[in-house]
């Protein structure tokens, strides 16, 4: 029995037992306004029938030639004047109706209150849970390198090998290092931006030629997976104030990153800039698995990482990527399909923001 008992505790999920108890606290106390509705209730009625008793004995006594106040004549007989019943009537629903409304009242706080608390649950619940996704995930890609790097290392120290063998061996350690340093930088990097210690705003950025570079840092990877990559400029050469090239690169460079690994083979990935009166527009078309609503309100989390995530990487690429455009002062969207698939990612800064006037 004991065991069965915390099977169930150690597979019930914490926030929904947090839940629970908000939600039975809650129903508590409204059993308890509820109680007190009623106990006012009764309380009004005895108070009634003993005015009524009172009444009566008024009645009598004005019959007897003794008349009260609040006793008139009506007709053959005597009773008690209209004005007294119905300001007696009108407090005591007035008194009912303060009581109704402030148990609503009270209901509608604990109600909110509760909502709130649970959402914080929840929500502190998948932040623990994503960083533990996180953990283990940079551990396993700080790890990968740092044990290519090691083995290179013995292997050079314990073998007799040919100069191709040490070349080839120093080129994957070399490779293993930049792989480190580059997962290394991004958490850096996201660090720094997520304390908005960095100065972003400095400078300005040349679209077409961030774009070239991007394209040439995975033209590898382009090339392997047999992509076709359509880039359109309108116009052609334009250069945003307000935000410094190498912050541009990055974030655009997180972005189309994840177009060229999530993109199937022998696919096109479209490229396009262009502007109108209030914005200029940059956008990214893959032709990957697409998000659900539930992933596009999720991926530009901190350490988020979707269904269709690759195994590898820290889950910092996306938010890196909306933490610069908005501290540079734009905007990033974007527009999936779940079931049809492909992706668009849009990044848009105030047309004002152009340096070469169209």
């Amino acid at each position: 029995m004991h065991s069965w008992l915390k099977r169930i505790r150690s597979a019930a999920h914490p926030s929904l037992l947090a839940s629970g108890l908000i939600v039975a606290g809650l129903l508590l106390i409204i059993a308890q306004l509820g109680w007190w509705l009623v106990f006012f209730q009764m309380t009004s009625r005895e108070r009634q029938i003993e005015q009524k008793r009172l009444d009566q004995a008024l009645l009598e006594l004005a019959r007897r030639g003794l008349v009260d106040p609040t006793v008139e004549r009506q007709g053959n007989d005597f009773g008690i004047r209209s004005a007294i019943v119905e300001e007696r009537e009108q407090r005591r629903r007035g008194q009912l109706l303060m009581l109704v409304s402030e148990t609503m009242a009270v209901v509608l706080v604990l109600s909110l209150i509760v909502y709130r608390s649970t959402k914080i649950l929840r929500r502190e619940v998948d932040l623990a849970r994503e960083r533990t996704a996180f953990l283990h995930s940079v551990t396993h890609e700080l790890k990968t390198p740092l044990t290519t790097i090691s083995l290179g290392l013995e292997t050079l120290q314990m073998h007799d090998l040919t100069v191709k063998e040490r070349k080839q061996i120093l080129l994957d350690a070399t490779q293993a290092t930049e792989r480190l340093e580059q997962e290394i930088n991004a958490l850096l990097a996201g660090s720094a931006l997520l304390r908005k210690t960095v100065r972003i705003r400095d400078g300005q950025s040349e679209v077409g030629e961030i774009l070239e570079r991007i394209l040439e840092q995975h033209n590898a990877l382009i090339q392997k997976k047999k992509l076709t990559i359509k880039t359109r400029l309108w116009p052609e050469k334009l250069i945003i104030g307000g935000i410094h090239s190498e912050f541009l690169q990055r974030a655009l460079g997180n972005i189309i990153q994840n177009a060229i690994q999530y993109s199937p083979d022998s696919c096109t990935i479209e490229i396009t800039v262009d502007a109108d009166r209030k914005w200029l527009s940059i956008h990214i078309s893959d032709q990957g698995p697409g998000l659900s609503g539930a992933e596009r309100k999720k991926i530009f989390r901190p350490l988020y990482r979707g269904l269709h995530a690759r195994a590898g990487g820290s889950g910092m690429g996306l938010s890196i990527a909306r933490n610069i455009i908005e501290q540079a002062g734009g905007e990033i969207l974007v527009v999936s399909d779940a079931i049809a698939g492909g992706s668009t990612f849009t990044v848009r800064f105030p047309r004002a923001r152009l340096k070469d006037a169209l």
